[in-house]
């Protein structure tokens, strides 16, 4: 499973900021910020929200 410090640096890695990367990534930003700042333990959120992360996270580095 990926760690809020990993999601955190996976999103820094696209180059866009936490509210430009929820924005593309259709989640909001609230869940964004609770997903990165987890205390590096496992973020809670459901499936669908992890998938759309995801999503973005690889839309995002193919643009790079």
């Amino acid at each position: 499973m990926i760690t809020s410090s990993q999601i955190k640096a996976a999103r820094a890695m696209t180059g866009l900021t936490v509210r430009a990367f929820a924005e593309k990534a259709k989640i909001a930003f609230s869940t964004m910020v609770r997903l990165e700042s987890a205390a590096d333990e496992i973020p809670a959120g459901n499936v669908e929200t992890l998938k759309k992360l995801k999503k973005q996270i690889n839309n995002g580095q193919e643009q790079n």
